[in-house]
């Protein structure tokens, strides 16, 4: 799910029903495939700042994280540009992903975070999601939301 306002994109979410076979597929081709499509060219003036942190992010990219939860099978990320002041935007945009999760027969779901990210864990704690110590990682938090 893409948000855009009259400047053009300004926030995404989005979730893998099946985390396990997301990594798989993520790693064999999805970010081998974006680094051949956009080459890492720091001179590039024809794209914003965010799109050449996400083309380094791909070129750079080292997934440590890996969750392994039998309640919390699904995975998902939600992210909005500063510029993005109404919190409703990100609350709906969750909100949304969890029912085309539960649609689609999730039961549960998981978001990792950085542990100084405070206002991300307060953030999906006003949601339901409750921190998972079962999946703990050095630096990350695990939160989880069973369905």
């Amino acid at each position: 799910m893409v948000v855009e306002d009259d400047n053009g994109i300004v926030g995404y979410a989005g979730a893998a029903p099946d985390y396990k076979k997301f990594r798989v597929k993520q790693d064999l081709a999805w970010i081998p495939e974006m680094c051949a499509k956009y080459s890492l060219d720091e001179n590039r003036k024809d794209i914003s700042k965010y799109a050449k942190e996400s083309i380094e992010y791909f070129h750079t990219f080292k997934d440590e994280v890996y969750v392994s939860s039998p309640t919390h099978p699904s995975s998902m990320i939600c992210s909005l540009l500063p510029s993005v002041l109404d919190q409703s935007v990100s609350k709906r945009l969750v909100t949304c992903l969890l029912a085309a999760l539960r649609a689609n027969g999730s039961f549960g779901v998981h978001v990792v975070m950085n542990t100084n990210d405070s206002y991300t864990h307060a953030f999906y704690g006003k949601l339901g999601f409750v921190e998972n110590t079962h999946e703990a990682i050095k630096g990350k938090i695990v939160m989880g939301r069973t369905f």
